[in-house]
């Protein structure tokens, strides 16, 4: 959560949601998940908070905005959201978050495999698994250098964002552009 919040995602917000997700994070999600990575949260272990923050009186859709604000902290800081994915643990430092040595290793042994895009463009924008997942070429402007996240890869397949909040358009960098213009819509679509 420090991380979270010292992240440029959480300083971009409005003021006023910066409080919610301060007031979220301090008062729901910290007390309960304090002493648990993030790498160790199960199923049964959200059902008890569901269980628990339902007791205190708190409505099904507050305890999904609760836990939307948990999940996007895991898929941007924990490796379980790679591992899930990915079969390449063997690559990724045990740690909860990998440091730039550990980035750059893993772009390395990734390199010639259909992993290389979609990590290069976690590390570069700061996107998450599941974001990148479902970019298709339409998503990636280079003309106007710009990649629009509009959309998230779900259990249930792609789904369009529906919150203004959600959807971002972010600037190419100069490096990762020269590697986007090389790829074709299939390399999207592996």
């Amino acid at each position: 959560s420090e991380l979270f919040l010292k992240s440029d995602n959480f300083y971009s917000k409005p003021e006023a949601e910066q409080k919610n997700i301060q007031s979220v994070l301090n008062k729901h999600l910290l007390p309960f998940f304090k002493d648990i990575e993030f790498d160790n949260i199960t199923d049964d272990i959200i059902e008890k908070f569901k269980i628990q923050k339902t007791s205190e009186g708190y409505r099904p859709a507050s305890i999904s905005i609760f836990l939307g604000l948990m999940r996007k902290m895991i898929s941007r800081y924990s490796t379980a959201e790679i591992k899930k994915y990915y079969s390449v643990a063997k690559v990724i430092n045990p740690l909860l978050i990998l440091n730039a040595e550990e980035m750059a290793e893993l772009l390395n042994k990734t390199k010639n495999s259909n992993l290389y895009i979609p990590f290069l463009l976690i590390f570069c924008l700061g996107g998450t698994l599941p974001e990148v997942k479902a970019l298709t070429s339409e998503d990636i402007d280079l003309k106007a250098n710009k990649i629009s996240i509009n959309k998230i890869l779900g259990v249930d397949g792609v789904q369009k964002y529906r919150t203004k909040y959600q959807i971002r358009e972010l600037s190419i960098p100069k490096s990762l552009r020269k590697i986007l213009k090389t790829l074709t819509s299939k390399d999207f679509e592996k």
